[in-house]
């Protein structure tokens, strides 16, 4: 062991000056205050390194989490669009069956594009599978989207809100007026919904409880109401 009398007997064998000495005194008393300053400093990034540490564990638990939510998010999104899919097939379905009559049915393929959610409806008949946007005659664009909004509306739950339709039967031949008319007014009756509309289809104003008449006369609009 070193003790003091040891080290004052080697200072007192070293051939310096006083000004010498306490030049090296105060170099060492700079350094050790470069080594308290420097301890110090290493002890506050060992600190931080433990608190970024524990965050990126947080992080990392939470991103686990985030992705076990999403899973859980997209394996309900694709159940609820399977029960949608399902009820708008059948409701337009049994809509298009009431209307024309010839077994016509309405089916949905579901998929991704662009990693964006889509659907493509096709309307079957004899075999063959036609976008209804892309039918000539008949309307029925016009009756599988009328319907298919109406089903769409009734999966909300809840949901008491009125139907808007503006022209519902604007395309529609006018051999299937009264059938489509007939079913529009089953579909207020079913749902217990009011249902309000404009149109010209002279069938449509039969079958509403309440009807106006609107004439345009020059810049301003008459309303007559006639039932």
């Amino acid at each position: 062991m070193i003790n003091s009398q040891d080290i004052l007997q080697e200072i007192n064998e070293i051939d310096m000056s006083e000004a010498e000495l306490k030049q090296w005194l105060n170099r060492i008393k700079e350094y050790k205050n470069l080594y308290s300053a420097q301890k110090s400093q290493l002890e506050l990034l060992e600190n931080q390194k433990t608190q970024i540490l524990e965050e990126i564990k947080n992080i990392d638990e939470e991103m686990v989490d985030v992705a076990e939510e999403k899973v859980l998010l997209e394996d309900s999104s694709e159940k609820a669009r399977t029960v949608a899919k399902e009820v708008i097939e059948s409701v337009t379905t049994e809509s298009l069956q009431q209307i024309f009559n010839d077994g016509r049915t309405v089916s949905i393929n579901l998929g991704t594009k662009a990693g964006q959610p889509t659907a493509d409806l096709y309307v079957m008949h004899d075999g063959d599978d036609t976008d209804p946007a892309k039918e000539e005659g008949g309307g029925i664009a016009d009756i599988v989207s009328t319907t298919a909004f109406l089903s769409l509306s009734d999966l909300i739950s809840n949901n008491v809100a009125p139907f808007f339709l503006d022209e519902p039967n604007k395309y529609v031949s006018m051999e299937y007026s009264i059938e489509t008319g007939n079913f529009l007014g089953g579909v207020a009756d079913y749902t217990g919904r009011q249902m309000f509309m404009n149109t010209h289809d002279e069938h449509l104003k039969t079958i509403g409880d309440v009807v106006y008449k609107m004439t345009k006369i020059g810049k301003t609009s008459e309303i007559e109401k006639v039932k």
